[in-house]
């Protein structure tokens, strides 16, 4: 027949050890004892599961785009009527160094942190999934040379 110590205060039971035994917040119960309270605890918890929401964190951080994405059917029917997509001047700088994604590339570099914004930039502008095993100057080379591409420069 197993053993069961009881905790004063907190009614927590746990089965019969030396060292716990020794403890003086600690009492040997018998066996039915132990089931009841084991019994009650899990409604207790039960109950306190069911009235809380759960709570979860999220898998990661919360992310903004800055710029507001174009509406793929409104590219489509840009497309549909033989117009060319409409390009700004905003987005399209004359040089590299006039380019806000290509400077923020850079700053990347520097600082030696970012490739998990790398990739997000990479999947959101361009569709292209990267693989983050490379290094963080490879991975700036890549979003590099596919802004410039797009840029025409």
């Amino acid at each position: 027949m197993p053993r069961y110590l009881k905790q004063h205060k907190s009614n927590y039971v746990i089965i019969w050890a030396p060292v716990a035994a020794k403890r003086k917040d600690m009492v040997e119960i018998s066996e039915k004892e132990a089931l009841e309270l084991l019994v009650e605890q899990q409604k207790t918890h039960n109950q306190k599961m069911a009235e809380e929401p759960k709570r979860m964190e999220p898998a990661v951080e919360e992310i903004t785009v800055e710029k507001p994405i174009d509406e793929p059917s409104t590219v489509i029917d840009e497309l549909a009527k033989g117009q060319e997509l409409s390009k700004t001047d905003e987005e399209k700088p004359e040089s590299k160094e006039e380019d806000p994604d290509i400077k923020m590339f850079e700053e990347i570099r520097i600082i030696g942190k970012g490739k998990a914004k790398i990739e997000l930039y990479m999947l959101e502008k361009y569709g292209i999934d990267i693989d983050r095993r490379f290094k963080l100057d490879q991975l700036v080379d890549q979003a590099v040379a596919k802004r410039k591409e797009e840029l025409g420069i």
